[in-house]
C-alpha cells in the first residue's frame, strides 16, 4: 500500500471517529430525552430494553465505523461494499433505531444516523430508497412529539426538506470525492507494484542470461578441450612416441629410423592444418545469414575434395525460420559426421539429406564405408533398459559432443550401422524447439 493511501485510511479513521462521536452525543441526548418524558420507564422492562437496544446500536454502529470496507490492502471507511451487505447491514440499524423509537418516539431523532450512512454506503439512485425510509422516520417523530400547528407544520416540513437535502448532498459528495481519490490511489498503488514485479522479472531475467551466457562459456571450453584432445592432445603423444622410437631404431636401423621421423613430420603437418582450422572456426563463427543446408553441402564438397568420395545431397530448401542454437547445432554435427568419414571411413559415396518430416527437422549423413568401429558401436546401454547407443571411445569425445548439442534442444541422435554397410547418422530436433 502507498503512503498516500496510508494517509486517506488514517483520515478516514478520524472521520468514522468524528460521526461516532456525534453519534453517542445524540443517543446520549436521546435517551436523557425519553427518561426525563418518563421517569417512571427507568424502572420497568422498557427502560430496560431501551438501554440495551442502546448498547447494541453503539457497538454495531462502532464496528461498523472502524472496520466497514475494509479492504486486503488496509484500508477502511464507508466505501460500497456488494449492496446485499450493505442493505443488510443498513437494515440491521434502521430496524434497532425502529424498536427504540417503539419504546419512546423521541429515539426517533436518531434516524438521522441510517440517513447519513445510506448516502455513504449506496451508490445513487440506490442510496436514495433506504435515504428516504430514514427521512420519514425523522418526519415520523416531528409530527408525533413535537405536534406542531397545521399551519407552522408546512413551513418545518419545507425548511427541514431543504436541510436534509442540503446535507444529504453535502455527504454524498464528500463521500464520492474521498472514493474516487482512494480509487485513484490505489490505481497508483497497483501500477507501483506491477512496476516493482516487473522490475524483479527483469532482475531475475538478467540473473538467467548470465547463467546461460556461464554456461554456454563452459559448454564451448568443454568442446575446446574435446576437439584439442582429439587432435593436438592425440597427435603430440603419437609424435613423441614415434620419435623416442626412431630414437631407438637410429643406431640399428637408420632407414626405418628415417622413415619414422618422416611420418612424424606428416603428423605434425596434418595436425598443424587441423588446428588451423579449429582456429578459423574460432574466428569466423557460421554464417547466420547463409542457409544452414549450403554451408552443410560446402562442407561436403571439401571433404569429398580431400577424401576422394562421391557426395550426394538431398536438401531441402523449405526448413522455416531456423534458430542459431539449432543452426548451430545442425552444422557441427554435420561437419564433425563428415569429417569422421573423411578420416576413418574410407567411404565411395556418401548421402547428406536434410529436410522436415512431420513434427521434427532431420539431419542424416549416410556411407558405404567400413562402418563403426568395435569399441563405438558396442557403446553403453542406458539406465532404463534401452538398446546400447554408439558413444565415443575412451579419450575421444567426438560422437559424446554431438549427441549433447542435439540433446540440449530436446532432440534425439542416433548412429547406426547402415545395412549393406557403412554407417547411418541421425540427428532429429522437434521444430517447436528450432524455429524462430
Amino acid at each position: 500500500m502507498s503512503s498516500e493511501l496510508e494517509r486517506l485510511s488514517q483520515s478516514n479513521r478520524r472521520t468514522a471517529l468524528f460521526w461516532l462521536i456525534l453519534t453517542v452525543g445524540l443517543l446520549t441526548y436521546c435517551l436523557v430525552g425519553a427518561f426525563t418524558d418518563q421517569p417512571d420507564m427507568l424502572y420497568t422492562w422498557r427502560g430496560a430494553a431501551l438501554i440495551l437496544l442502546s448498547i447494541g446500536y453503539l457497538s454495531w454502529y462502532a464496528r461498523w465505523a472502524f472496520k466497514h470496507g475494509r479492504s486486503k490492502r488496509g484500508f477502511s471507511g464507508p466505501w460500497p461494499l456488494p449492496w446485499r451487505i450493505s442493505l443488510f447491514r443498513w437494515a440491521c440499524v434502521f430496524g434497532i433505531i425502529c424498536l427504540m423509537t417503539a419504546l419512546s418516539p423521541i429515539m426517533g431523532w436518531m434516524f438521522w444516523a441510517p440517513f447519513g450512512m445510506a448516502l455513504g454506503i449506496f451508490r445513487l439512485p440506490l442510496g436514495l430508497i433506504p435515504a428516504g425510509l430514514s427521512i420519514l422516520g425523522v418526519f415520523y417523530v416531528l409530527v408525533v412529539t413535537e405536534n406542531p400547528p397545521a399551519s407552522a407544520l408546512i413551513w418545518i416540513i419545507i425548511s427541514l426538506g431543504l436541510g436534509i437535502m442540503s446535507v444529504g448532498y453535502t455527504t454524498y459528495t464528500a463521500n464520492r470525492l474521498m472514493r474516487e481519490r482512494v480509487e485513484r490511489e490505489r490505481v497508483f498503488s497497483d501500477l507501483e507494484e506491477a512496476h516493482r514485479q516487473l522490475a524483479e522479472a527483469h532482475r531475475q531475467l538478467e540473473l538467467s542470461a548470465e547463467r546461460e551466457a556461464e554456461m554456454a562459456v563452459f559448454a564451448e571450453r568443454g568442446r575446446l578441450a574435446r576437439e584439442m584432445h582429439d587432435t593436438i592432445g592425440h597427435a603430440l603423444v603419437l609424435i613423441a612416441v614415434k620419435l623416442e622410437a626412431a630414437q631407438r631404431l637410429r643406431a640399428v636401423n637408420p632407414e626405418r629410423a628415417d622413415h619414422e621421423i618422416e611420418v612424424t613430420k606428416e603428423i605434425v603437418r596434418s595436425t598443424m592444418n587441423e588446428f588451423r582450422a579449429s582456429l578459423a572456426n574460432l574466428r569466423s563463427p557460421i554464417d547466420v545469414q547463409q542457409p544452414v543446408a549450403e554451408m552443410l553441402a560446402r562442407r561436403a564438397r571439401e571433404g569429398s575434395e580431400r577424401a576422394g568420395f562421391h557426395a550426394v545431397y538431398q536438401l531441402s530448401s523449405d526448413l522455416g525460420d531456423l534458430c542459431a542454437a539449432a543452426r548451430e547445432a545442425l552444422y557441427r554435427v554435420g561437419a564433425e559426421a563428415l569429417t569422421n568419414i573423411e578420416k576413418h571411413a574410407r567411404a565411395k559415396n556418401v548421402i547428406l539429406s536434410l529436410a522436415r518430416e512431420s513434427d521434427a527437422l532431420v539431419l542424416r549423413i549416410e556411407d558405404d564405408g567400413v562402418g563403426l568401429p568395435v569399441p563405438i558401436a558396442a557403446g553403453q546401454r542406458s539406465g532404463d533398459g534401452d538398446a546400447a547407443q554408439p558413444s565415443s571411445p575412451p579419450g575421444h569425445y567426438g560422437i559424446t559432443g554431438m549427441r549433447e548439442r542435439i540433446e540440449a534442444l530436446g532432440g534425439r541422435f542416433s548412429i547406426t550401422a547402415r545395412p549393406g554397410g557403412g554407417t547411418l547418422v541421425e540427428a532429429r530436433l522437434p521444430l517447436s524447439q528450432v524455429l524462430n
